[in-house]
């Protein structure tokens, strides 16, 4: 399992990852920090 921190948001560019992050703002009702989104990132891959 990789550490969240060392995720690379260039998975961003995957249109799932984008969508997961666009929406999870959205339901949170604020913007990501880089560290939550690269959390975010990493349990969306290791599913």
């Amino acid at each position: 399992m990789q550490k969240a921190s060392a995720i690379d948001l260039t998975t961003l560019n995957d249109p799932y990852v984008s969508v997961l992050c666009e929406e999870a703002q959205t339901a949170f009702g604020k913007a990501l920090s880089r560290t939550e989104m690269q959390r975010l990132v990493s349990l969306y891959l290791n599913d």
